[in-house]
């Protein structure tokens, strides 16, 4: 099995094993969502004329679909990329017998303008990405307002947009052009019993301030909510008025609360240098609509959620910024972490992000789980059952049997 589009770099680089593999009765399938059947020489055909479609699933959710279609231990060779960006959402336990190929992108290092926005001096802050196998990194520069005489950025006004462009460094690639925001995020924090959690997260939000030098105005209040706010976060117990609209609100979940001992593993690859630990939280009891977990514990628990409703997001916490409940406002990583929540909506890609995102997935954690479930288990399956009446009766009937002759015997000892 094999993507569409990816067949011109998988078949000259696993020639002689997918030959070998066609020999012994092995049939060619796409990896996508039909998992349609072709033959191979039309499929090497029809790619030079394809181009590789967009918006592609995940290989897990592709994995998990296709598990289902099949029986148990069935034999399957699958070649793709091992791009990290690919393995997205939870990796499933499968009963199929799967041998996994992978290839790593030719054009391993892509780079581009992730973010442009005008600082409190009037200056432009260029935030630049550039991705590669090991990691994707992020770069920062301040530039004039309009400065022609910048080597690696151009700006300009059209249609009253401030546009800022990349220069080709290097031979990588870098976006055509980006608006540059002009307006100021708008922050406000409601608080009422927790305002050493409200002063905490001030704290880190006024850091973000420093180091990203963006336009950020933030808000303190227990009552009298300003309008237009970007961010709301509401540290309170108190249900949050139905009049309020945000377009990000970030509140705190209601709930007894529950000891713990584990840590809260944040960031998109679940993890962090030195995890917070985790004392205190209430029952993450996801809401529908839930897109994924962004903070979870150490047996992968929910502790901070997002729910997706259109253009608006509400972020489910379900512990407190409190020393007592984790050491997450303790860390050095605690502004970090708030930024990477903050400005991640910020930040572009060019085109397909997966594409963009040239990072590799780890071998080890390349590997499906691989299911002990019986058969019988697995939905579509025959489920058999062994009627154990008959061996239950006949079990009885000896030891009624056994009985009688032991108490027979007993009676001829005593005449």
């Amino acid at each position: 099995m094999a993507e569409p589009g990816s067949l011109s770099v998988i078949y000259p680089a696993h020639k002689g094993l997918i030959d070998s593999l066609l020999k012994k009765g092995f049939e060619f399938h796409y990896f996508n969502a039909e998992f349609r059947q072709e033959n191979l020489a039309k499929a090497l055909e029809n790619e030079k004329k394809a181009t590789l479609p967009r918006g592609r699933l995940s290989y897990w959710s592709l994995l998990k679909t296709l598990d289902h279609q099949l029986p148990r231990d069935f034999p399957v060779h699958l070649f793709t990329s091992n791009s990290l960006a690919r393995f997205t959402g939870n990796r499933p336990r499968l009963l199929m017998n799967l041998q996994w190929h992978t290839h790593t992108s030719a054009d391993s290092i892509s780079s581009w303008l992730a973010a442009a926005y005008l600082t409190p001096a009037d200056s432009i802050h260029v935030i630049e990405a550039e991705s590669h196998p090991g990691s994707t990194s992020f770069k920062g520069y301040t530039i004039a307002y309009v400065d022609d005489r910048n080597t690696r950025f151009s700006t300009r006004i059209k249609t009253g947009k401030l546009l800022i462009s990349g220069r080709t460094q290097g031979g990588a690639s870098i976006n055509d052009q980006l608006e540059v925001d002009t307006s100021t995020m708008r922050i406000t924090i409601f608080t009422d019993k927790f305002y050493n959690d409200a002063l905490y997260l001030k704290a880190a939000l006024q850091a973000i301030q420093q180091f990203t030098a963006r336009k950020i105005a933030i808000s303190l209040v227990s009552n009298n909510m300003p309008p237009g706010q970007d961010w709301l976060f509401w540290l309170s117990d108190i249900t949050v008025p139905a009049s309020i609209k945000v377009n990000n609100l970030f509140r705190y979940e209601g709930g007894k609360s529950q000891l713990k001992h584990t840590h809260i593993r944040t960031g998109k690859s679940g993890l962090t240098a030195d995890p917070a630990l985790l004392n205190k939280a209430v029952p993450g009891n996801l809401p529908t609509g839930t897109s994924n977990s962004l903070w979870k514990d150490d047996f992968g628990n929910a502790v901070l959620s997002r729910e997706d409703l259109g253009d608006s997001h509400v972020y489910h916490f379900y512990s407190r910024f409190d020393p007592a409940w984790n050491g997450l406002v303790w860390s050095d990583e605690f502004p970090r972490i708030m930024g990477e929540l903050l400005l991640e909506n910020d930040l572009t890609y060019p085109g397909d992000h997966s594409l963009a995102d040239k990072r590799i997935i780890d071998t080890l954690q390349l590997q499906a789980a691989t299911s002990t479930a019986s058969v019988a288990d697995k939905p579509g399956s025959v489920k058999k059952s062994l009627d154990l009446s008959r061996i239950i009766w006949l079990t009885a009937f000896i030891v009624f049997f056994l009985e009688r002759v032991l108490s027979f015997n007993h009676k001829n000892e005593m005449v």
